[in-house]
């Protein structure tokens, strides 16, 4: 035989597989941080509802209270006018 051969003749013959499977323990590590972040990404759903329900019910207060450095949605004057 070929060291090649001899080599994998050799690496066949062994009765016991390998401690740890590298390759499946970091798709297993990859599954479960994927999971996390979906997870902590879903979560943050319900405060970002809130703070955009709580900003819009306040839109008139903040923009009466910032004056006019905060655009307002008024139509500005600068601008002409359709026909």
């Amino acid at each position: 035989m070929s060291d090649p051969e001899r080599l994998l003749a050799d690496l066949w013959a062994q009765d016991e597989p390998p401690e740890r499977d590298h390759g499946f323990v970091l798709l297993a590590m990859e599954r479960i941080e994927r999971r996390r972040f979906w997870l902590s990404l879903l979560s943050l759903v319900p405060v970002t509802v809130l703070v955009c329900l709580v900003l819009w019910a306040m839109a008139p207060v903040l923009g009466a209270a910032l004056g006019p450095c905060v655009w307002t949605g008024r139509r500005s004057d600068r601008w002409p006018r359709p026909a």
